[in-house]
């Protein structure tokens, strides 16, 4: 109810302060901006990198879990300001690559840049702050709180203020809240769902939850985006809102990439596709040459017919 709501703001930044204080990397990027207009507000602009060098560059990268090799020496460029496809069938390898990339699994060899910093040995939250933001397979929402109140729990990295000022709603956490809020909204807008801010996020069908998942994402102002099969159990229209605020997203300077299993999305919306079989890689390119390739036709009729 409208009484449960105003407490649960605070209560939810209180907690992130504490998590803000034993984890500093974590929140201590961007500052917020109070200017420009709504579409500028959602984002505290990605920084622009040389175009002719990769934002990610995966070396090499093997990951072996005892005996089993999920990625067996994997190669992976993502330029920036592109959508990057990572497909393959069913135990291909792409959700280690994701977990490799976000420090969930540290690699057994091989070396994962971003821009010019080596990701070997950090964690998550160390590799959030320096700008990658993923969505999850299954959406990650707090049910119980608003969708403002979900974007605002991505923008306590920017807060300022100190875990007292919060508590005690000093002036500089008050003005703090305001940006936050005013970003939150602009978020919300960018990702169509201004109407519905204050709405609690359990109330949402599935497909505007994935969208929430990933305005929370974009809260983190993230240079480059993964998103892990954001068009699974979706319908086709909601499909269809998904693919535009994709290329929004990347219109706006955010790198992306996506595995995905709806190969109509990847092959509308992606500019380079990486196909991966048994932790190796077995193509790359534009979707037109990925679809002809007959290794990646045989991996995926193999998979179909193994699995049928």
């Amino acid at each position: 109810g409208a009484e449960g709501t105003q407490s649960n703001v605070p209560f939810v930044g209180f907690l992130k302060q504490i998590f803000a204080q034993a984890m500093p990397g974590m929140f201590g990027r961007a500052q917020m901006s109070t200017k420009g207009g709504a579409e500028s507000d959602a984002f505290v602009a990605a920084p622009v990198v040389a175009k002719d060098r990769p934002l990610l560059d995966v070396g090499r990268v093997v990951m072996q879990f005892g005996g089993l090799k999920a990625l067996g020496g994997v190669d992976l460029s993502v330029k920036p300001g592109t959508i990057h496809g990572l497909i393959g069938p069913n135990g291909s390898g792409k959700s280690t690559m994701m977990n490799v990339l976000t420090g969930i699994y540290t690699p057994t060899a091989g070396e994962v840049k971003f821009e010019s910093h080596s990701l070997a040995g950090l964690n998550s939250p160390q590799i959030a702050a320096l700008g990658v933001a993923r969505t999850f397979q299954n959406v990650q929402l707090f049910g119980e709180l608003t969708l403002t109140e979900n974007v605002l729990v991505g923008l306590q990295h920017a807060y300022r203020s100190g875990i007292f000022e919060i508590a005690l709603g000093l002036p500089r956490a008050r003005a703090d809240e305001a940006v936050a809020r005013k970003r939150a909204a602009a978020i919300l807008d960018f990702v169509g769902l201004a109407s519905l801010a204050n709405e609690e996020a359990r109330n949402l069908p599935y497909g505007k939850q994935r969208l929430l998942e990933i305005g929370r994402a974009l809260a983190l102002d993230p240079k480059l985006l993964l998103l892990d099969e954001p068009a699974a159990g979706l319908t086709a229209p909601d499909i269809k809102e998904l693919m535009s605020i994709i290329r929004k997203i990347r219109d706006h300077g955010i790198t992306i990439i996506l595995i995905e299993h709806h190969m109509d999305v990847v092959m509308s919306v992606c500019d380079t596709i990486t196909v991966l079989d048994f932790g190796e890689k077995i193509a790359e390119g534009k979707a037109a040459e990925v679809q002809a390739n007959p290794r990646v036709i045989e991996a995926y009729l193999g998979g179909a017919a193994a699995t049928a």
